[in-house]
């Protein structure tokens, strides 16, 4: 017989694990655990294969290592030995309370960060523990991403700290631990430009991107208020709003279990913003993962806040903490969350060079440009655009140009 003096926590962590039938069956003389404590205890078989196991998990613990598949595989195999256990099944089950308790005490995650299964839970599409780095920089280090089903995430956190990187791990299947069942579709701002893909014809890029009968696209492109012009060009013929109407469809009809948004809301006019917001809250099957800026969108829209933390507890890495509630309860938790909306906040700065007086304007209100029964139409089109512009400019204007999308 072998004797081992694992860590005191971890075996407490474990003995505490333990189910009741476990310990219903062993409490008598001959059988009786030890206390965590009794370092000069004798071990019986049992006691000898708890802190062993104990070990191997205080080694996995210090090197971060929480993924489940890790656990079951490194401790499954000694704790279904123990005949007081109920078969592979009662191990698997002592295995993942383990776990998550020594994840817990290893990280120092607070209670409320910590999923509820009794509010609004869903089904669990993915509970996985990764590292995620750019170029040489770590990003995230050990942190836990569980979504479930029918919940609409924002993820939230200053500039720069890997959003987007983040989404692009999903969408191309290299984040750790990801499920490969799981059917994503990646929406992104549409801020590069593919020569090939904006060649491409309207309709039949829909058609064949997600597989979907015509008729089915054709509501779609409908409803969004294509017209069929525009259903038989290219999408480079597209201005960026429609472009993103686009992207959108497409996403709508792929019918995914996970729609990543990044920035969604980039281009849109008042009323396709509308429609996607009221399309993301009638959703009950699909989770959706948001990246964006648009406040009154995601307050809208989402049931979960998905932050990116630093703790001092945690090192020089942020991890990734779940809040539940909309935007508005999370600020009301974290009132300085609100910086991360406010443009003055962030490392971007214009400079803008000293143009001096314009030639022959002597004040900020004298006009210096003026247009009259101006018409547009873009190049290739047999109807003009823009009818009759009127147009008055000083050097104190400040115009801002709506309009719907096109």
């Amino acid at each position: 017989m072998v004797f081992l003096d694992p860590p005191s926590a971890t075996l407490s962590l474990l003995r505490d694990s333990l189910p009741d039938s476990y310990v219903d069956k062993v409490a008598n003389p001959e059988a009786q655990l030890q206390p965590a404590d009794d370092t000069t205890a004798h071990y019986g078989e049992d006691d000898e294969v708890l802190a062993y196991v104990a070990s191997l998990a205080a080694a996995l613990s210090k090197s971060n290592d929480f993924s489940t598949d890790t656990w079951k595989d490194s401790l499954g195999p000694y704790l279904s030995t123990l005949p007081s256990l109920d078969g592979d099944d009662a191990a698997h089950d002592l295995i993942d309370q383990f776990r998550a308790a020594a994840e817990k005490a290893a990280i120092g995650e607070e209670e409320d960060t910590e999923d509820e299964e009794d509010d609004f839970g869903g089904e669990e599409l993915t509970n996985i523990r990764f590292s995620l780095a750019y170029g040489g920089k770590i990003l995230l280090h050990q942190t836990k991403l569980r979504l479930r089903r029918g919940h609409k995430y924002v993820l939230l956190g200053q500039n720069g700290v890997g959003k987007t990187t983040l989404m692009n791990a999903i969408n191309n299947g290299k984040l750790e631990g990801w499920p490969s069942h799981l059917k994503t579709e990646y929406v992104d701002s549409g801020s590069n430009v593919d020569i090939i893909h904006e060649a491409k014809h309207v309709f039949k890029h829909l058609l064949a991107s997600t597989g979907r009968p015509e008729a089915d696209c054709k509501a779609m492109l409908d409803q969004l208020k294509f017209t069929e012009k525009m259903m038989d060009g290219t999408i480079g013929e597209l201005s960026g709003g429609w472009q993103m109407k686009l992207r959108l469809a497409t996403a709508v009809l792929v019918d995914a279990d996970i729609l990543l948004l990044d920035e969604p809301t980039n281009h849109l006019d008042h009323k396709t913003v509308e429609w996607l917001t009221q399309y993301m809250q009638k959703l009950t099957d699909t989770t959706v993962l948001i990246v964006s800026h648009d406040i009154p969108f995601v307050e809208n829209v989402c049931t979960d806040v998905i932050h990116y933390e630093n703790r001092a507890a945690w090192g020089p890495h942020r991890k990734l903490v779940l809040y539940r509630g909309k935007m508005s309860n999370f600020v009301e938790k974290f009132p300085q969350a609100k910086h991360y909306f406010e443009l003055s906040t962030t490392d971007l700065k214009f400079t803008f060079p000293e143009p001096g007086r314009l030639e022959g304007i002597k004040t900020s209100t004298q006009k210096f440009l003026e247009m009259e029964g101006v018409h547009y139409r873009y190049p290739g089109n047999d109807f003009d655009t823009l009818h009759d512009v009127n147009i008055k400019m000083s050097l104190s204007s400040r115009v801002a140009i709506l309009g719907a999308n096109g």
